[in-house]
């Protein structure tokens, strides 16, 4: 079983470019899992606005996984916090990308999620 402490750092293996961004200079320990997992969305949007998805397939590979195998705080964190800024249109600030973009990476288990319903 996942647990929430494992979450963060599952999405970071998963996204090799993320460690030197900057959403991951300002993610730190302390800010919490919320946080750093909405730093690392960012991340991905603008990964998405430079047309530079290659770690996409394994990150929403970790998002299903968590959300079929974690315990109930790691499937929370994905929802609550993972998927919800994803879907947040606030979240996309000037990039050209908009929550719907992500659609072809949302797996089974993401599409579930009240908002990602939306976007399909």
């Amino acid at each position: 079983m996942i647990t929430y402490l494992e979450v963060y750092p599952l999405l970071v293996a998963a996204c090799p470019s993320y460690a030197g961004s900057k959403p991951a200079a300002v993610a730190e320990e302390g800010d919490g899992e919320y946080i750093r997992v909405g730093q690392l969305v960012r991340h991905l949007i603008q990964l998405l606005d430079d047309d530079d998805t290659r770690s996409f397939t394994a990150v929403f590979g970790v998002v299903d996984w968590v959300l079929t195998e974690g315990d109930a705080e790691a499937r929370s964190l994905i929802n609550n916090g993972f998927l919800d800024d994803l879907t947040n249109p606030e979240m996309y600030g000037d990039t050209t990308r908009r929550p719907g973009d992500f659609v072809p990476w949302l797996t089974p288990e993401a599409k579930r999620h009240p908002a990602a319903r939306r976007l399909l």
